[in-house]
């Protein structure tokens, strides 16, 4: 009789395919694993990935007994987020990351930020994720633009600066770029950012509380996908993209938008904010309408209830002919006499029945 006995096979698996398991799990997980045996002790320091969040941990006020009893915010264990995450690093063995994401906004320093995203820079980076709120700016490093040639995935979320060095060597690889909230050294450090990335495909740009004018610049021959969010109204806009897909823009219109070569776009949603310092209606209506005037050829279109009644302010509302158009959604509060059946009118291939 042959009896059935359970056996760990996990723990019989090589060591690399450990750690392509453990890279699954995040790093608070991976570490977690470390005490079910002394063989699995170190594995989860061969994991290629560093996923480091102060949310996976539960935070609790304590007092700082030597600093006048100023509160800190400490994990259950009595380590603060500094503390845990140079644990890791100095625990990890010197094998290069492929992932790298940092989410740190309670008592963000940026001195420790620049420490460790220096130290996960390395010349086999693929996807690199910083949402972070420092005290200070946090300066990109210089590093980041000259020695990452396979990262394919760079998300910035938060008070950093961006200002690619002049020389920079680019991302040669980089086919998701994200770019939230922050900040631009100078007026044209995005457009000279976009230079970087020669094969981009997708773009998520938010634009917030801007200092000065700003250029974006958007001319990309690959990009398919581009998601703009624009709360501010210091910005010049002018999108050349050719292959683009699918645009979606959430804001504040300003006067200067420029955009071309959108001959293969599938899908629009327009989100035109509402603004009520907007003295001239009219003005601000002729803007929507030539901001759709680019989209003449898309299939797919969506727009929000403030981009319908800004096109009521326009006195001869002269909308493209869609020859593509098949599916139409739109949104209103209450002006819409004109608007809608000339849109209509403009689209033969909407199914009316």
């Amino acid at each position: 009789m042959v009896r059935n006995k359970k056996r760990d096979r996990i723990s019989n698996l090589p060591d690399l395919l450990v750690s392509d398991i453990l890279s699954f799990l995040t790093t608070k997980e991976a570490v977690a694993t470390s005490i079910l045996s002394s063989r699995w002790k170190t594995l989860w320091t061969l994991v290629p990935n560093l996923d480091l969040d102060e949310d996976e941990f539960e935070w609790i006020l304590s007092d700082e007994k030597q600093n006048r009893k100023k509160k800190k915010r400490v994990c259950r264990s009595g380590f603060t987020f500094v503390q845990i995450v140079s644990k890791i690093w100095a625990l990890r063995n010197a094998y290069p990351l492929q992932k790298f994401y940092l989410n740190w906004l309670y008592d963000c320093d940026p001195i420790h930020v620049d420490k460790w995203v220096s130290t996960a820079i390395t010349s086999v980076l693929e996807e690199l994720t910083l949402n972070i709120c420092p005290h200070l700016p946090f300066d990109i490093p210089s590093t980041l633009f000259n020695y990452c040639k396979t990262l394919v995935d760079l998300r910035l979320h938060g008070n950093i600066i961006v200002d690619p060095p002049p020389s920079s060597l680019g991302f040669p690889s980089l086919k998701i770029l994200h770019l939230l909230g922050v900040q631009y050294a100078n007026h044209d450090s995005f457009s000279r950012f976009l230079t970087c990335c020669p094969i981009l495909e997708y773009l998520c740009l938010e634009v917030i509380e801007m200092d000065e004018e700003c250029n974006f610049m958007i001319t990309l021959p690959t990009l398919k996908r581009l998601d703009l969010n624009m709360q501010d109204f210091l910005y010049k806009l002018e999108i050349n993209a050719p292959a683009l897909e699918y645009l979606e823009f959430v804001g504040f219109l300003h006067k200067v938008v420029l955009l071309e070569n959108l001959s293969n776009l599938v899908k629009a949603v327009l989100f035109v904010s509402y603004d009520s310092e907007v003295g001239d209606t009219e003005d601000y209506g002729n803007r929507v309408m030539d901001f759709i005037r680019a989209l003449y050829n898309v299939k797919s279109l969506h727009l929000g209830s403030f981009t319908t009644e800004y096109l009521c302010n326009v006195p001869e509302f002269d909308p493209p002919m869609f020859h593509n158009l098949a599916f139409f959604n739109f949104d209103f509060y209450s002006c819409i006499p004109h608007v809608l059946p000339l849109l209509l009118q403009r689209a033969p291939q909407l199914d009316l029945k």
